[in-house]
This record gives C-alpha cells, structure tokens and sequence, in this order.
C-alpha cells in the first residue's frame, strides 16, 4: 500500500513524478499536466484521423478511376456501348469472337452444350468449339448486354474495360512486394498500357483481357514464400484463378504455366535449404489447385482434344511459330507508339512479318535502363526473380530461332522445346511478350518502391532547395518521365461499322426456316466473315456453310491432305463455288463470265447446292464483282433472288432445284 500522495509506483503528481504506467493503462485517471498533454495529443489524432482516412479513400479510388479514363483515351467513349461499330475493322478476329460472345449466353440459355461439336458454322461437319477460344467467361459476365443490345455492344463494352481491370489487378498485386501507391500505379500502368496490350487490343479481346496474371503471380507467391494461408487455401485459389483463365484463354494459361515451371525451377537453383523446406508445401498446394481445374476444364479439354473436328493435331508448331518476336524489338519503336521518327517506326513495325497485333515486344531504352539498374542495384530477391523471368518470357517470344533485324539465324532457342511437348503446338512465340511486360512492370514497379523508401528515409526539407531530399523528389519524376515518355500509344483506335445488313436485324430474317442451311456471300472466311454477325443477329437462326473458327477442314493443301497429316476434303466442294464467291468480292478478270458461262457450269452449282442442302442463298451487295455472283447463281438456280432488307435472297433452294430437274426431264 502506498501512502498518502503517492501512487502504486511512488510519488503522486502532486508530489512531483508521473506514474506513465497508470496514465497510460486503460481507464485510468489523467490529472495535471499529463490530462492537458493527453487531450493534446488525442486532438492531434483526431485532426489527423480524417486526413487519414481521406488518403486512404484517394488511395483506393483514384488509381481505377485513372486507369478506366485512360482506357477511354484508348477505346472512344461514344462506342462504350455501340451496337454497329467496332475497334480497326468488321471483320476477321473481331468478328468472330463477337460471335464468340454471343455463343455463350445462346446455349446456356437454350440448354446447349457450348463447347461441342456445333453445325451451326461450317455445315454440314461443324466445328469443335472446345478447341476455339470461345471466351465463355467473357461471353456469361456480358450476357446481360449481349441479351439486350446485342454481341457487338458487348465486345466494346469489354474492350474498353480490359485495359482498366488488367491495370488495377496488377495495382492490387503489387501491395504484396511494394509499400508505396505511386509505385504500385506505375507497376498497373505499365502493365495494363503496355505496348503489348496497345498492339493487340486493336485485334484480340481475349488477350488483351488479362487481369488475372498478376493475381495468380501473387498467389504463387503466397505458396512459395506463405504469409497467411495454408497450402489448400492458397492452391485452391490458383486453381479458381487458373480455370478462369482458360475460359479467356487458354493459350496463354499454357504460357503462364510454362513460366510458373520455370520460376519454381529458379528458385530451387537460387534457394536450395528453403526449396527442400518448402517443398512439401508447394506439392501439396499445386496438388489442391487441380482440383478446381479438373472439375471446371476437365471435360472442355478432353473435347477439344479427343472429340469431332479436333484441330490440334493438324496444325503445326511451324505455323503458329511463325510470329516471333525480333531481338531489336524491345529497343525499335513501332507505329504504334506516338513518339517515334519514321525511320525507326517503319523498322519497328516491320519485325514479327509485319504484323501489327503481334509485334509488341517493344519497352524503350528507358524502361530497359530502369531494369536493369534495379536489378543491379537493389538488393532484392524477389526483384531479381522476377527480372530473370522477364528475360526468359523474352528469350521464349523469340521462337525456335534467333531473329535479328527480320534475319534469321541458325542459333536454336528455348522456345524450340515447347514444340517437342504435345498441347503445346500452337503456342505464338511473340505473344510470351505479355509475361515479358508482367515481370518487367513488377520489377520497375520495386525499384521505383525501393527510391522512394530511400526518399522517405532523406533529412527533411531546409530553406534551401537543393536538399538531397528534393533531388531524390526529381529524380523519381525524372524515372516516371524516362519510363513512360517513350511507351506513350498513338490513340485512339480506330472504328468502323460492321455493315450488318438490315435483313438480319430485322423480322425478315425469319422467312429463313429455323434449323436449314444457308450459303451466304461474301463466303465467311478470314477476313470477310461478316455472315458470322449475320448469324449472330438472326438468333443463330440457320446454319452456315462456312465461318472463320477453327476446324481441320478450314486449311488444305493439294488433295485435301492437311500439313499436320490428316485429310480434309474442301470445304466448297466442287472448288468452282470458292473461285466464284473469292473473284466476286476481289475482282473476275476480263473475260471470266464468257467462258465460264456453260450449263455444265450451271450444272456444277445445282450438285453443290443439293449435297449441302442449302436451303436459302443471301448475297450482300459489296466487292468488287459481286453481280458476276448474282448473275451465275441466278442462272443455277432459275431466277432472280429477292431484293430484301439491303440483301439478295434465294428463298426454298431445294424446292426450285427439284423444279428444275424435272422440267429438264
């Protein structure tokens, strides 16, 4: 017991010493000086604690709210939801995953499996849509757009998303390995605005539409270096993560997983006390995320692997290896960038074949410097992982062989083993840039982290300005500027209309009978697959001869006998409605209608109509010849078509070719 005046610890206050144990226990009385010094301090706290909170809510909502107005930069606003325009062109790619996304809500919806073989393109043997990128993902989380105003207005809805949500996943990943908001931006912007992500979102909505990479990145290494969950938690979550994925796209599931290998791998090398120490955890997280993945893609694989129309087996590894990466392409510009003199764009653009989706290696001097003095510089692990994967993701998109200024050399390289493996035939070489600009944002992304700890660590401000702290504030404006300057794109994308016909739009597409065939011009091959969106609009109404998806009947060599060795016969049999149909949309020369006009000729056209069971025959009125087209097919076919709806229509095909038949008898 204490006595009078004094405390349990001593003396009182009044006496003269604070008890700090008994002014700083919960509930405890505050008296004198201390009570004043205690309301001083919980009013500065109070002061500060909205200022925090403010901070906090910036710190959380403008970063999407960015990236979504640069992707509007991007994509142009007023075709958010439009219904007849879209991104560089109607037609080819686009068109066909337009399709795509309005295939998905259709079967579900009409209790269809939607990824078996379907007549509805390429009748009469139809396609295997298991082994098309059918993005049924995409396609469920658009339906209620695609149900309302249509497929078109929901593959620009998506397009204009994909570079905001990719952005902002990679911006939540990065709190993983980063402390500070302006680094984790940066890391976002690079990755979901990279120059990547600029060549193929003119083109390619499922590779473009990539926000789940960062987060699988993160949950990896959740699993190699653990924090908070177990090993079936965190193996289950790849495992969600993962199958996701492969309904967006399975091709670059494949890539990342090849990456993921590689990482592990490098991380054994690097690490070998803590790779054995962990590797019952890694086995067994790894083992829980098939789980998900059996379940969800179990059944969608073997389809597209061992069901009709299978394509993989007839496509070589050489044809899709095709598009690789240049070695100067990280370095050369391409038009793709706002900034960059003609010489060097016309160089830049010219690597990958000249293909401007697929030519997207390019990171700038800038970005490269920052990469590699980080590398150097900070003393990181996971930084240094990380810049090692970004230099394999590159050594992969240059193919089977190195290229150097679009010359090939003898020099074999890792990608050359991807071919070895069955599945993995149809990787595109240059399209491992994606994982290239995922590891080299996160890797900027911490040296950027790593100076602005340094920055925060500086001597406070004097009077004077040139503190080491305010150089080292200009220097990390200096590293945005240096990084980003030389990756600014040239935006916005161009749009065009898709020209769908009014017929398809309308009520009169239902004359077309439900379930019958229909032969259409401009025949639906890349890149004139307009039919598709026809189809599309009409319901799925008919079948179509024809289609841009993948089948083992779309390419054929000599007799039919496909590259990869299996047989096909030619998908317009006899190869005078093909001829007739291509010179048609791309110009007949002189003296073609004369020669060919014979009834053997006519009589040709008529067999072809009978085999296929074409019951309706629609003709758009676009290319360079296109009566030479109305002219032969309304000789086959005994009349002139119906003029309906911005369209030619032969109606009841079959009919009029038993009619024909019989007055010939």
């Amino acid at each position: 017991m204490g006595r009078a005046g004094t405390g349990p610890s001593g003396p009182s206050p009044a006496g003269g010493v604070l008890d700090l144990g008994a002014a700083c226990r919960p509930g405890a009385p505050i008296e004198g000086g201390a009570l004043a010094a205690e309301e001083g301090r919980r009013a500065a706290l109070g002061a500060r604690g909205p200022e925090r909170a403010h901070r906090r809510l910036a710190s959380r909502l403008l970063p999407p709210v960015a990236y979504l107005a640069i992707g509007f930069v991007a994509f142009d606003p007023r075709y958010l939801l439009s219904t007849s325009k879209v991104v560089t062109c109607g037609c080819s790619d686009i068109v066909e995953q337009t399709w795509f996304l309005a295939w998905t809500p259709h079967a579900l919806f009409h209790g269809i499996d939607p990824f078996a073989t379907t007549p509805l393109l390429n009748a009469p043997y139809g396609a295997n849509l298991a082994a098309n990128t059918t993005m049924a993902v995409l396609g469920l989380l658009a339906s209620p757009i695609t149900l309302t105003l249509g497929a078109v207005a929901s593959f620009n809805l998506l397009s204009h998303l994909a570079f905001a949500l990719s952005a902002w996943a990679m911006f939540g990943a990065l709190r993983r390995w980063t402390n500070g908001v302006p680094a984790r931006f940066l890391g976002g912007l690079l990755y979901g605005f990279s120059p990547y992500m600029v060549a193929q979102g003119s083109f390619h909505l499922n590779l473009v539409f990539v926000p789940l990479f960062p987060l699988l990145l993160a949950a990896f290494d959740e699993l190699v270096r653990p924090r908070r969950w177990s090993a079936r938690r965190t193996g289950l979550a790849i495992g969600a993560l993962a199958a996701t994925q492969y309904f967006i796209s399975s091709e670059l599931l494949v890539d990342a997983a090849v990456l993921a290998g590689a990482g592990l791998v490098l991380l054994a090398l690097a690490f070998p006390r803590r790779a054995l120490a962990r590797a019952r955890r890694v086995a067994a997280g790894l083992a829980w995320a098939l789980v998900p993945l059996a379940v969800l893609c179990g059944y969608p694989v073997a389809y597209s692997l061992l069901g009709p129309q299978e394509v993989a087996s007839t496509f070589g590894h050489r044809f899709v290896g095709a598009f690789s990466a240049d070695l100067l392409g990280p370095l050369v510009p391409t038009f793709h960038q706002l900034l960059v003199p003609h010489a060097l764009g016309v160089l830049g653009s010219s690597f990958v074949g000249g293909s401007p989706t697929e030519n997207d290696s390019y990171l700038g001097v800038g970005l490269l410097l920052v990469f590699f003095a980080g590398t150097v510089l900070v003393r990181s692990a996971t930084l240094r992982t990380f810049s090692l994967l970004a230099l394999l993701a590159f050594a992969l998109s240059l193919g089977e062989h190195l290229r150097v200024d679009n010359g090939v050399t003898t020099i074999t390289l890792p990608f050359w083993v991807l071919g070895q493996v069955p599945g993995l035939k149809m990787a595109v070489a240059a399209r491992f840039a994606l994982f290239q600009d995922l590891f080299a944002a996160a890797v900027v992304a911490l040296s950027f982290d790593a100076l602005s700890k340094r920055l925060r660590r500086a001597p406070r401000p004097s009077p004077h300005p040139g503190t080491a702290r305010a150089r080292l504030a200009v220097a990390s404006g200096v590293v945005a500027a240096v990084v980003l300057v030389p990756m600014l794109p040239r935006w916005p994308y161009a749009f065009a209309s898709t020209d769908q016909p009014r017929y398809f739009t309308s009520a009169l597409a239902r004359q077309i009978p439900s379930g019958s065939t229909v032969l259409a011009y401009p025949y639906p091959m890349d890149p004139v697959d307009f039919a598709m969106l026809w189809q599309v609009d009409a319901g799925f109404r008919f079948r179509l001869i024809g289609g841009y998806v993948l089948t083992p009947f779309r390419t054929h060599g000599p007799q039919g006998v496909l590259p990869g060795g299996g047989y096909a016969p030619p998908t317009l049999d006899p190869p005078l409605m093909e001829i007739l149909f291509e010179l048609g949309y791309n110009g007949a020369p002189k003296g073609f209608a004369a020669e060919y006009n014979h009834p053997y000729t006519y009589t040709i056209m008529q067999n072809f109509l009978a085999r296929y069971r074409v019951g309706t025959v629609v003709v758009q009125p676009v290319g360079a010849d296109y009566r030479l087209v109305v002219d032969y097919l309304s000789s086959a076919l005994g009349g002139p078509p119906q003029r309906s709806g911005g369209v030619d229509v032969w109606y009841h095909v079959q009919r009029q070719l038993e009619w024909l038949a019989l007055r010939e008898r």
